[in-house]
């Protein structure tokens, strides 16, 4: 038996899915300035999610419209818990954001976060000039 395979030609777009890595820290970068800002295909993933509601608790105006993020740049204030869920660069990032503010703030987080060593941030926070302290290490 003889059997023919045809061929075709396939065309279309693939949107490669997000660095959750790379989104938060854009998302980090436009809550610190100035202006608003666009950033593009961030994806939805926890980490991302929780580098929003950080940003959001600092004062800023954080809107998904589609797959685009709006920005609107500026921290106005701190809540006095930052919630970081399982994000460990999340919580080395807005620590030191954390540490820039007059206020004393708290950052938590849950499942593994909350036992990793975080006494490099409490070194670094401190040979700043912060006043840091872990639970444990």
């Amino acid at each position: 038996m003889i059997k023919e395979i045809a061929t075709d030609t396939i065309s279309g777009t693939l949107r490669a899915p997000a660095s959750k890595s790379v989104a938060q820290r854009a998302i980090a970068i436009a809550a610190m300035a100035e202006g608003t800002s666009h950033i593009y295909n961030t994806g939805d993933s926890d980490d991302v999610l929780a580098a929003i509601r950080v940003c959001r608790a600092l004062g800023v105006d954080v809107q998904r419209d589609g797959e685009v993020l709006i920005i609107h740049g500026g921290i106005t204030k701190g809540e006095k818990t930052l919630d970081c869920g399982e994000s460990g660069l999340g919580i080395r990032m807005f620590s030191a954001v954390a540490a820039s503010l007059t206020d004393t703030i708290t950052l938590t987080g849950i499942g593994s976060l909350a036992t990793r060593p975080m006494g490099m941030i409490e070194k670094s926070l401190k040979s700043a000039g912060a006043k840091c302290t872990t639970h444990k290490g």
